[in-house]
């Protein structure tokens, strides 16, 4: 059985981290970027199931990060993290295939619940 994989994109390596701490457990492949041009690259060359993403980053945002999982991972449930409760990048988002937001700051049980939803989600 090939693991849960899980892109986590944020350009702060400590909140990436403590999303590495939360996701990992057995079953669960997870890959961290602090970039919004490696999560390009690694969209583009990788399956994943599920991508956090943080919404504003220098570069390439979060945005340009969900446009590109939808072009090249369209399996992927896509969740943007942010910070700032703007409804208009929430609009986006959503038009954009967003499965549920992750306001920062986040809880254990909350990125838990998210990640548990879409692994029964795909087992159906």
């Amino acid at each position: 059985m090939n693991p849960f994989k899980i892109l986590v994109v944020d350009d702060d390596p400590e909140q990436a981290e403590i999303l590495r701490t939360i996701l990992t457990s057995a079953g669960r492949a997870i890959t961290i970027c602090t970039r919004g041009r490696e999560a390009l690259d690694l969209i583009s060359k990788n399956p994943f199931n599920l991508i956090f993403t943080d919404i504003s980053m220098p570069e390439v945002n979060g945005l340009q990060v969900m446009k590109c999982a939808q072009e090249k991972c369209p399996q992927a449930a896509l969740v943007p993290i942010t910070a700032f409760g703007d409804w208009g990048i929430y609009a986006q988002a959503l038009k954009m295939g967003a499965k549920d937001f992750i306001n920062k700051p986040f809880s254990i049980p909350e990125i838990q619940g998210v990640v548990e939803k879409f692994i029964s989600q795909m087992a159906r």
